[in-house]
């Protein structure tokens, strides 16, 4: 891998070889990064211990495009786990995120990228996105807040404020921050529970264009696991709500 690479992409894989409609979804998620209009990238796409031919399928991809590289693990360790492995055999300043379902629309990296090269003062840039059905027909467009206090507004009042494949953030903010927890309490929330980390230690935004599809379908984990997730949901943003509180005596404490 180069060392002057500039945007790292870290994709984790599981199981996707055996079913032809996720096979179908990767194809489509790889050439939305062949496609970018910013050619400084790499994509790390972490075979996350798959038990089916996953892995050959990934190196198949490797052999196309010698910016692809395949990180292969030998057992299942989940997406935290997976993510954290991925960054670590990455070489970008710039770590972005992409699932291997999605899209990402050909000037996301660009503009995220051209962004944080102008405001030093963030570190993580998300985006709106579409979500898009199985046949990557566009259902609807959601949107996220702008800027850093209505960022953090939102994780207090409504819950994770980043579309987490969508995220692309500093390298140092990553590794000042530990990278994602793999402790079990937050899985299917591993995303939100970092951006509490995340947002202490810097500023976020999110770019108010969409630059990222999120399709929904039936293996998701939005949609099989949904309750775990709304319960580690509720935790963080107690978290955040007791974070402000305890800011808000601080500060009249102080005054």
């Amino acid at each position: 891998m180069s060392a002057d690479t500039k945007v790292s992409i870290v994709m984790p894989v599981f199981n996707v070889a055996a079913n032809p409609r996720l096979r179908e979804y990767l194809a489509v998620a790889m050439e939305s990064i062949l496609l970018q209009d910013f050619a400084s990238w790499e994509l790390i796409a972490v075979n996350d211990g798959s038990s089916d031919d996953t892995g050959r399928l990934l190196d198949a991809w490797a052999k196309r495009d010698c910016r692809i590289h395949v990180c292969h693990l030998e057992k299942n360790g989940g997406i935290a786990n997976a993510i954290n492995q991925g960054v670590a055999a990455s070489r970008g300043k710039l770590i972005a995120r992409m699932d291997a379902d999605d899209i990402s629309v050909p000037y996301r990296l660009s503009l995220q990228a051209d962004f944080l090269g102008q405001h030093p003062e963030v570190g993580i840039v998300g985006s709106h996105m579409y979500v898009i059905s199985e046949h990557s027909q566009v259902i609807m467009q959601v949107s996220r807040p702008q800027l850093h206090e209505d960022i953090l507004r939102f994780c207090v009042e409504l819950g994770c404020p980043f579309v987490h494949g969508s995220v692309m953030m500093r390298r140092s903010l990553f590794q000042q921050v530990g990278g994602y927890s793999t402790d079990h309490e937050w899985d299917y929330c591993e995303d939100f529970e970092m951006w509490y980390r995340v947002l202490s230690a810097a500023r976020g935004h999110n770019l108010q264009e969409p630059l990222y599809c999120y399709r929904q379908h039936s293996s998701s984990i939005s949609q099989t696991k949904a309750e775990k997730q709304a319960i580690a949901t509720e935790k963080v943003i107690r978290m955040f709500r007791n974070r402000l509180e305890a800011n808000l005596i601080a500060t009249k404490s102080a005054a």
